[in-house]
């Protein structure tokens, strides 16, 4: 089963995956908020080799880790030039598909 959970300990469980990228470690899903208004996260610019940003993830089950770093690179790889930020704020395992947050606290991305 798969759900959300706020930093106060309240569950959602989710409704559907809407669409998802195992190549990007991405997920859009539908979160049963059963009538409850959830607070979301803007998206920002991407982010420039250089910028602040702030990671907060879940390392080795260690809810809500935040640490701070810069992005170091933006990478093309592959035959399908997908692309990632390497970041140098901490994370380990378990990290994986936390958002990167830029200085204005919005989600953000690698830059082209």
């Amino acid at each position: 089963m798969c759900y959300v959970a706020t930093a106060l300990g309240k569950v959602y469980s989710l409704k559907e995956i809407l669409a998802y990228s195992k190549e990007s470690d991405l997920a859009i899903f539908r979160v049963d908020n059963r009538g409850e208004k959830l607070a979301h996260l803007s998206l920002g610019d991407a982010a420039q080799v250089g910028a602040r940003v702030c990671a907060i993830t879940h390392p080795n089950m260690f809810c809500y880790y935040y640490s701070e770093g810069v992005v170091a690179r933006n990478v093309s790889e592959g035959s399908d030039q997908s692309r990632r930020m390497e970041i140098t704020a901490d994370y380990a395992r378990g990290s994986s598909g936390g958002p990167i947050f830029n200085s204005f606290g919005q989600v953000t991305s690698e830059s082209d």
